[in-house]
């Protein structure tokens, strides 16, 4: 007596184990498309930190992002992340009471790809960003309003 299979049977005897094959290669292949993500457009963090004595309102946005007032003490920090545009270059500025300062520009050695973090603080007359390649603070005077922020490729420090 000989068994014979559907064709029914037979598919699936095939479909299967390449279904199953697939679907156990998904996960590697998700790690795989993060990774190159993460390798060509890594996510940014800026952190802010209040050094005036006082409260302050900080407001951070970039030309497409209004990241909203954030209420800092003394000593308070605020941290935003985000990933960079291909083009134009992505730009975030921060403006609290005496000015405004350019948080975040590709130019920045903050966006070094081993780095990808930028520190701030905030002072009454500048704001100071840290310097990984100096190991030190590095001052940037405030402008007066965030139109004389430059909106162009323009950049100055």
């Amino acid at each position: 007596m000989s068994l014979r299979l559907k064709p029914t049977a037979t598919i699936m005897g095939i479909i299967g184990p390449l279904l199953l094959v697939l679907f156990l290669s998904m996960p590697a292949a998700e790690a795989k498309r993060k990774s190159f993500w993460n390798r060509w457009f890594p996510v940014k963090t800026v952190t802010v930190t209040n050094m005036v004595p006082v409260r302050i309102i900080l407001t951070c946005f970039s030309f497409d992002d209004n990241l909203g007032e954030q209420r800092l003490w003394p000593g308070d920090q605020f941290t935003f992340k985000f990933r960079e545009r291909v083009w134009p270059n992505t730009r975030f500025n921060c403006s609290q009471e005496t000015g405004v300062f350019e948080a975040y520009r590709s130019d920045y050695e903050c966006n070094d790809k081993r780095v990808n973090r930028c520190w701030w603080r905030v002072h009454d007359k500048n704001a100071y960003r840290w310097s990984w390649k100096e190991n030190r603070w590095i001052r940037y005077y405030y402008r007066q309003d965030w139109e004389s922020v430059p909106h162009d490729n323009s950049l100055s420090s």
